[in-house]
């Protein structure tokens, strides 16, 4: 069954009216090549289902898994090289382009102005995390300057009023990035990104997103089925 028509089915509630069947918070990082790659797949599930996308950012800690360039180990040097060499695999089958970073960055800010443009509505965060992602991986895009990224966001439509208020240290901006951390960590058991909890299960990386798919595929088919058992 193609999932358009899985959209269509999941749409209605047994009162007719239009609901959502599930919420599928999604982890993401814009310094995590495979967050990029999983973007547009995400984009995807949208459009295929009556899904509740949250669009929840989480920076990724990158010594604690592979260490620091100036200090790396053998092994940890292998699961860098080896990290970017499947994303890059990735990235070639779908003609995007995928630099690895010349230095570990520090992505709370991209990511908290990532929140900002979220408020201003959903183009505007999708053209916003779309240049962001894609200036970043072609080493055209410093995401820790505050002027480039206000620029960006300018470009892609937004508005900067209030910003400087939001991203101040103690502002809302940060104080919302770390309660999201917070319950990724606690909650939800994220350790990585890409990361998907739908009702309470965990899928970590881009191409586990065919099962997030199918999982998506049965509470479709439930939210049909249901109805019909109380004839």
């Amino acid at each position: 069954m193609h999932q358009n028509v899985f959209r269509r089915m999941s749409s209605m509630s047994c009162t007719g009216k239009s609901s959502p069947i599930s919420t599928l918070k999604y982890y993401f990082d814009y310094k995590s090549p495979f967050s990029y790659l999983s973007k547009d797949l995400v984009l995807q599930l949208e459009k295929d289902f009556d899904v509740d996308v949250k669009w929840l950012p989480y920076q990724f800690q990158v010594a604690p898994a592979f260490g620091l360039p100036e200090s790396r180990s053998q092994l940890q040097l292998n699961r860098v090289r080896y990290a970017y060499l499947d994303a890059r695999r990735f990235a070639n089958e779908r003609r995007l382009v995928i630099k690895g970073p010349l230095k570990v960055y520090d992505s709370n800010l991209a990511l908290v102005i990532g929140l900002f443009a979220q408020s201003q509505g959903r183009a505007i965060f999708d053209r916003f995390s779309e240049e962001v992602y894609r200036r970043f991986f072609d080493r055209s895009l410093n995401i820790e300057s505050l002027d480039v990224l206000k620029r960006l966001l300018v470009e892609c439509g937004g508005s900067i009023e209030g910003l400087q208020p939001f991203i101040a240290e103690g502002g809302p901006g940060f104080a919302e990035l770390q309660n999201i951390k917070r319950i990724a960590e606690t909650e939800d058991g994220v350790f990585a990104v890409p990361s998907f909890v739908l009702n309470g299960e965990l899928f970590m990386g881009q191409d586990r997103i065919d099962w997030v798919r199918k999982r998506l595929q049965q509470l479709a088919l439930t939210e049909v089925e249901t109805p019909k058992s109380r004839l």
